[in-house]
């Protein structure tokens, strides 16, 4: 006992405890020595800071041994990767490419461009090319990252504590301490969900990257048409100057003969003007159409195509080809096919957010030494009170996203015929107007044939002459367009239906075979 305002100074192991009394009561004052209790707090074991980092250092491995190997690795933004990303590959990588092409709906082909770019080979060409697909297919890793993910449970939970006997009869006390393991089983319940959610949601992605691919490869079969219908109005419009030409030196040797007014010469060159602004539009838009395929076919501007010769445009498509293909919308359209898995996801969506309703779980195991050196070891749980929040906000989004999704792909199925079928009729539409331009043609080729022959003979006008030429190169110009019309409207339905081509899916129609 101490007496009355005494002071004792105790030392205990070095420098700093003191105890003081006042009015006949223990009262402890803990002084610390800046902070040092807090970060260097001393104990009867002198083995403890041998003890502690042991603690930590078999702590520490055992966390790097179960954590990842996953390590940084830099990737710059150079221009250097810039150029070489946007490097055009050989053409026997080309060729091992095209030849190992995996689609649903794309086939592989036997590439080779010898003897000039095919429609099919410039659609290959635009899915392994093109830029704009290579920053979808990322999206694939993203997919698969998070399907990774989903599967991933949770990492059990250790805590240790230890605490000091500080102040008031702290004689014969020992340093208590207490360990805790737990792991919390509630992503146990919904892990199935969370995978199939992810899964799904994979082969969405994977189906909305393949209709992209369908479509960019579409576009490059239309832009190779579209070129050789201007090429082919820039050939008629090229012969059409030249006889003008040579029409303007016919009247202007009549006019001086006297057989032909000035005026009959002012109409002949406004006309072979006329057919050089023609002729100068249609090869400018022949050169920007060039430009344009090679964006889809992920090719540089200064990069040399040739097209194959023989390319030719249809003028009659069977109706009765098309027909069965668009009952078989739904199953065949990567785009719908897309929908029906990302609703699939959302169904599985609606069902984690049912399962995770339940409340939190935390079973573990605890052991414990209080300051009378006593051992105790027992289970222990922890159980959240689904009270206030029992998931039902996420619940009622997750339904009313997927009876979205579900109004999303009826809107679609429905649009995608309605589509179809308008495609049908303007096809049937174009038939009909490229048979009637037909018999038109062959009227006027009859016609000037008629006229040539008098104008041999010397009893034909030639002016009527060149001017029954110039309609009847007018007309094989819009015979050509609306062949053109035809081509796009074909390449619309087949994109519409969810084919790449009319020649080589069968009749009985068969859905596309998702991976």
């Amino acid at each position: 006992m101490l007496n009355k305002k005494q002071e004792v100074l105790k030392i205990r192991e070095s420098r700093w405890i003191f105890l003081y009394n006042r009015d006949t009561k223990m009262e402890s004052l803990t002084v610390l020595q800046g902070y040092k209790k807090f970060f260097f707090p001393f104990t009867r074991h002198k083995n403890f800071w041998l003890k502690g980092m042991k603690m930590l250092f078999w702590l520490s491995l055992l966390s790097a041994v179960f954590s990842g190997c996953a390590s940084y690795h830099p990737r710059y933004l150079t221009s250097e990767a810039v150029e070489e990303k946007l490097a055009v590959p050989s053409i026997n990588d080309i060729r091992i490419m095209a030849g190992s092409i995996d689609h649903p709906v794309l086939k592989p082909i036997d590439f080779d461009d010898r003897d000039g770019l095919s429609p099919d080979e410039a659609a290959v060409l635009a899915v392994l090319l093109d830029p704009s697909l290579t920053v979808e297919r990322d999206r694939r890793l993203l997919a698969e990252a998070q399907l990774l993910q989903a599967g991933l449970l949770p990492n059990p939970q250790f805590s240790y504590n230890l605490n000091f006997p500080t102040g008031g009869a702290i004689e014969g006390l020992v340093n208590s301490f207490a360990t805790n393991l737990n792991w919390n089983i509630e992503s146990l319940i919904s892990r199935s969900s969370r995978v199939e959610v992810a899964s799904a949601k994979q082969a969405e992605i994977d189906l909305v990257v393949a209709w992209m691919e369908l479509q960019v490869a579409q576009g490059a079969r239309m832009a190779v048409y579209q070129l050789v219908a201007l090429n082919k109005q820039a050939q008629i419009r090229k012969e059409m100057e030249q006889l003008l030409s040579e029409n303007v030196n016919l009247v202007r040797q009549a006019v001086q003969n006297g057989l032909l007014t000035k005026l009959d010469l002012a109409a002949a060159e406004a006309a072979y003007n006329q057919a050089q602004v023609a002729l100068l539009q249609v090869t400018q838009e022949s050169g920007q159409q060039l430009l344009t395929l090679k964006q889809l076919l992920g090719l540089p501007s200064d990069y040399e195509i040739k097209l194959q010769n023989n390319i030719e445009l249809m003028d009659n498509i069977d109706i009765s080809l098309l027909e069965p293909f668009v009952a078989s919308i739904d199953t065949r359209r990567l785009d719908l096919l897309a929908l029906r898995q990302g609703y699939k996801s959302e169904e599985a969506a609606v069902r984690a957010a049912i399962l995770t309703q339940f409340p939190m779980i935390n079973p573990g195991v605890n052991q414990a030494r209080d300051f009378g050196s006593f051992y105790n070891t027992g289970p222990g749980i922890t159980i959240g009170l689904p009270i206030f929040n029992r998931n039902q906000g996420m619940i009622a989004f997750e339904g009313a996203t997927r009876k979205q999704l579900f109004d999303q792909y009826v809107n679609s199925v429905f649009a995608a015929r309605i589509t179809a079928a308008k495609l049908l009729k303007v096809i049937l539409s174009l038939n009909h107007r490229i048979t009637v331009s037909k018999e038109a043609i062959q009227v006027l080729e009859k016609l000037l044939l008629t006229y040539r022959q008098g104008l041999e003979q010397g009893y034909s006008d030639v002016v009527i002459y060149y001017n029954t030429w110039g309609s009847l190169a007018q007309k094989r110009i819009d015979l050509i367009l609306l062949k053109q019309q035809l081509m796009d409207s074909r390449f619309a339905f087949e994109l519409a239906v969810g084919i790449y081509s009319i020649e080589s899916v069968p009749l009985v129609t068969e859905p596309v075979s998702l991976k």
